[in-house]
């Protein structure tokens, strides 16, 4: 039994028969968009096992095989069924994304480091602004995430990182390096365009930085 082919790729070898067997034929590439959505499901099984095994591995993912397919399809079978979802797909893969984490307090005059989550999105634009306690404490329950307010400022400091790109249209993460402040409240603001421009991705964390230590 270990040498027998798993339905999953029973499933990718059919479709991939038939995009092959009918090249011309626009109903036909839809057998090709299955075939690169099978890219894009970490390895999750098809029918009642995907089901119950819905966790999704994205170091399963290949995605640049998939958008291969997907440009492919839109090539040869434009203003098509076909095309229509392979641009859907081509929209899920190249979307970027962009997040932050840091410690809520961090010690005065020294170094701390931020974690950044990233999708896509190759140089990281950084700054740090000076706020008040009680914007601190507004804009942390703020659930539109509107900081623009924020991100508009000066940045006492400002530096820009080049993040990684392993050119896969996965998410990753990394760490960046935050010199050291003195005592206040700030927030980091970093974006993928130099201007910090409010309609292009951008993340915001609040930090503090104090001496005190607090215990729960």
């Amino acid at each position: 039994k270990s040498i027998l082919p798993n339905k999953n790729e029973l499933y990718k070898k059919a479709l991939k028969n038939i995009a092959i067997k009918y090249p011309i034929n626009d109903q036909a590439a839809l057998a090709n968009i299955l075939y690169a959505e099978t890219f894009t499901q970490g390895g999750q099984h098809v029918g009642r096992i995907g089901y119950l095994n819905s966790t999704i591995d994205e170091d399963k993912m290949n995605y640049v095989e998939a958008k291969k397919i997907c440009d492919d399809v839109i090539e040869k079978f434009p203003n098509t069924e076909a095309s229509t979802r392979a641009e859907s797909i081509l929209q899920q893969i190249e979307q970027r994304n962009l997040g932050i984490n840091v410690e809520k307090v961090i010690v005065p005059n020294q170094p701390s480091l931020a974690k950044i989550f990233y999708k896509e999105v190759k140089t990281l634009y950084c700054k740090v602004v000076p706020v008040s306690i009680q914007e601190m404490k507004d804009k942390t329950y703020d659930y539109n995430n509107d900081y623009q307010v924020i991100a508009s400022r000066k940045g006492i400091k400002n530096w820009e990182v080049n993040l990684p790109d392993k050119h896969d249209y996965k998410g990753h993460n990394t760490e960046i390096k935050i010199d050291a402040l003195p005592l206040g409240n700030y927030a980091l603001i970093v974006s993928e365009d130099v201007n910090f421009d409010g309609k292009k991705y951008y993340a915001t964390a609040f930090l503090r930085v104090s001496n005190l230590a607090h215990v729960q």
